[in-house]
């Protein structure tokens, strides 16, 4: 099905924000990893494979539409120094994907395609939760303080 040529372009916008997410994502579980702070760890890879799933997703959409998805370009990439950096990097990022993909979804609207507004309202729907968990670490980290949210980080 032959789709908007200009939806096509956002949905490639939205594709380079999520490879950039599964990269950043990626990047921040194993240095987690490697400071010990595998709970942490674990959360942020698992958010990775959302990512990719989201990824994939559009990939799919921008075929059905008969586009060409562009997998060789990356949105930015902020990788974090230390976990506070790191939870407020992701953070930063995900509210940038949620403006994106609220963009696009009035775009689609506007142009009639609603199969992919409504597969974007799903990705929105998981891009908030992503926002809601991040809030909540930043939120720990400044009741708790670094070290007990450190050290609240290190169990399985």
């Amino acid at each position: 099905m032959q789709g908007n040529a200009e939806v096509i372009v956002q949905l490639n916008h939205r594709l380079s924000e999520e490879l950039a997410a599964i990269m950043q994502y990626m990047v921040h579980a194993e240095m987690c990893e490697s400071w010990g702070y595998a709970k942490l760890s674990k959360h942020l890879e698992a958010t990775a494979r959302t990512e990719m799933r989201h990824a994939e997703a559009l990939i799919q959409r921008i075929i059905f539409l008969e586009g060409t998805p562009n997998v060789a370009r990356l949105g930015e990439i902020r990788i974090g120094a230390n976990v506070s950096d790191i939870v407020l990097n992701d953070y930063d990022g995900e509210l940038l994907g949620v403006r994106g993909y609220n963009q696009t979804m009035a775009l689609a609207a506007e142009v009639g395609d609603n199969g992919t507004r409504e597969m974007l309202a799903e990705i929105l729907k998981q891009e908030e939760a992503h926002i809601d968990w991040l809030e909540a670490q930043r939120s720990l980290i400044e009741q708790m303080g670094l070290s007990n949210y450190l050290l609240a980080q290190t169990g399985e």
